[in-house]
């Protein structure tokens, strides 16, 4: 190799570990959502009331709706799962190691490509997984969805079911009262490039978060509203 390719190749292997370490600090960023409440405040979250917890965690409840509509999850069986798991509560934790707003494990999520850690894969692998309960046991089988989505024992799985039985109904209204949060995808958060390339990619992110703002979120569209935003992803 010449000294002209050596040396590009050198600035190329720098440039790329420069990348992945700007990618690992915005993950990191991501992870580290205001995770700082003390165990005390956490107990206290978890004794909210569903209006109060749906009012905190309006963001959580919009991600919710959202990958339900796009799993085809029955939106108040997702809300009723998210609040019996965690109020919403995007740092949420458990005994038995499960985190977040689904109370995902860490095995599940990676089994999906997903990164429990960061709000909104948490959200998505949660919502996608319980999906495939829904699917096994149908939406209102709670002990069914309990045996599947609830990895705990026997009581645990019971008292789960009770509570997302107990929950249902009341989300269920809530979703076709019109008073909930519209179904919104997770914002855009990409790194871009420095130089003359970066400005481009940063302009055309500009165009990508402009046109996907303008989509119609119901749920007759969040399928086309996905390809859509592939198809200006793909040209950037």
């Amino acid at each position: 190799i010449d000294d002209v390719n050596l040396d590009k190749r050198q600035d190329d292997e720098q440039h790329s570990k420069k990348s992945d370490e700007t990618k690992q600090d915005e993950t990191d960023r991501k992870k580290s959502v205001v995770c700082t409440y003390s165990s005390k405040y956490r107990s206290q979250m978890f004794r909210r009331s569903p209006a109060e917890a749906l009012k905190r965690d309006a963001g959580n409840v919009k991600l919710i709706r959202y990958y339900a509509q796009k799993y085809g999850v029955p939106e108040g069986l997702a809300l009723s799962v998210a609040y019996q798991e965690s109020r919403f509560d995007t740092c949420a934790g458990s005994h038995t190691g499960v985190k977040g707003v689904m109370q995902l494990t860490k095995g599940t999520g990676k089994s999906m490509g997903l990164d429990r850690g960061v709000n909104e894969q948490n959200v998505e692998g949660g919502v996608k997984y319980l999906g495939m309960s829904v699917k096994q046991c149908g939406a209102t089988n709670y002990s069914c969805l309990a045996s599947f989505y609830n990895g705990s024992n026997a009581a645990e799985q019971s008292q789960w079911a009770g509570g997302v039985g107990r929950w249902n109904s009341y989300f269920n209204e809530y979703v076709s009262s019109g008073k909930a949060p519209a179904a919104a995808p997770p914002p855009f958060s990409i790194v871009t490039a420095d130089g003359a390339g970066g400005r481009a990619q940063g302009g055309a992110m500009g165009a990508v978060r402009m046109a996907a703002g303008g989509l119609d979120a119901s749920s007759s569209q969040i399928s086309a509203n996905g390809s859509t935003i592939d198809a200006l992803l793909g040209a950037i």
